[in-house]
């Protein structure tokens, strides 16, 4: 098939904008824009100081974590200029200088990430524990961020603290789990993930036995097996202390076979219809966990909202599907999430709800560090 010459031409062109700019660079430089101007509404800057015993820390080894962590930094240095307190920014990875201070970081995979130990999760509790022996108060704290893609230490809790979870059992080998598991179908996940990352739909003997050569399964010597629920939708409620701030539906628009509710595999988002009867038995149980802000994954056997809900996992660290309005992009949320939009564009939304509820985390945090220190 021969092309015209305009249609080789614009594809040039699309190549080369692609390669040299980027519209994911250009959806990052209005995340950007969108979180500076957070920050500048806040005043941030007058709340600036090397004197304060706030200490926000910043550290970037390289421009890719720079890319992936500036923009949520600027969002906290804003949430504690709400709070009307100052702050002093620690550039750097030297933060174990500091004794008897507020710290305060973002949590994030990616910062670390260049060790590429399978148990990333670990650098986080490191800076966290230390810190907390110095006696320095910790956002998150050393108790939250255990929770943090960290399922084995997450759903011990959840079994200590009777928290309805699906039948979950832990395997320290593959054989003994293939010797042991025969109940078809069931999830296999990985210690520590995210998303559908170290997640195995097992729907048979077969499927189980394909995985012994996995690279991810081989990597890993922990190994969860979990019930799966006949399900075709589950529910992301995100919580602060006893409130509930944000929640949505994601829904499989194919019901006719299983498959993860995850927005990149084309499921569609409600924000609506809450299942108030469940209300709150859903803060009792965050309550029980005693974190500060986080995120459950919730649903119902057969879609059955009248039965118990089973929660699935929580993080003190999360992500925000922003709410719209927009039938078209409800339908498709994940293509919603690619397109690179000016108007009702889903970067900025991203950035200005995900402030709305995550500066909620730092407030509670703030108040809940001064009645320590009174």
């Amino acid at each position: 098939m021969r092309y015209s010459l305009s249609f080789r031409f614009k594809s040039y062109l699309k190549w080369l904008f692609n390669f040299f700019i980027g519209y994911k660079n250009i959806k990052l430089i209005i995340k950007y824009i969108a979180a500076y101007r957070i920050y500048k509404q806040e005043k941030g800057p007058d709340y600036k100081s090397n004197d304060a015993d706030t200490i926000i820390w910043v550290y970037y080894p390289g421009f890719k974590v720079f890319k992936s962590f500036f923009v949520w930094d600027i969002l906290l240095m804003a949430a504690v200029a709400k709070n009307k307190e100052k702050f002093k920014l620690h550039w750097g990875k030297d933060i174990g200088a500091y004794y008897k201070k507020r710290v305060i970081y973002n949590v994030g995979k990616g910062r670390f990430d260049f060790f590429k130990f399978e148990n990333y999760s670990s650098y986080s509790q490191f800076f966290s524990n230390h810190l907390e022996e110095q006696q320095n108060i910790v956002y998150p704290s050393y108790h939250d961020v255990m929770y943090w893609e960290n399922k084995v230490h997450m759903y011990t809790r959840f079994i200590e603290l009777g928290v309805h979870i699906p039948r979950t059992v832990f395997y320290n080998s593959f054989s003994e789990l293939i010797k042991n598991e025969d109940k078809f179908p069931f999830l296999i996940k990985i210690p520590h993930s995210s998303g559908s990352y170290g997640l195995y739909n097992i729907k048979d003997t077969q499927s189980l036995h394909d995985l012994v050569t996995d690279p991810v399964i081989v990597a890993n010597n922990t190994y969860i097996v979990q019930e799966r629920l006949n399900i075709t939708m589950d529910m992301r409620v995100i919580l602060t202390g006893d409130e509930i701030v944000h929640y949505y539906w994601r829904k499989n628009k194919d019901k006719s076979k299983w498959r993860t509710t995850s927005t990149s595999n084309g499921s569609s988002v409600d924000f609506g219809n809450f299942p108030e009867q469940w209300r709150a038995y859903i803060i009792a149980t965050f309550k029980n966990l005693n974190l500060i802000t986080g995120a459950f994954d919730i649903g119902w056997q057969n879609d059955d909202l009248s039965s118990e809900p089973y929660f699935f996992e929580v993080s003190p660290s999360y992500d925000v599907n922003p709410s719209t309005s927009n039938t078209e992009h409800l339908n498709d949320y994940g293509k919603y999430k690619q397109k690179l939009l000016f108007k009702n564009s889903f970067d900025r939304l991203f950035i200005e709800q995900t402030y709305q509820f995550k500066s909620k985390g730092v407030t509670l945090f703030l108040e809940n560090s001064k009645l320590k220190n009174s």
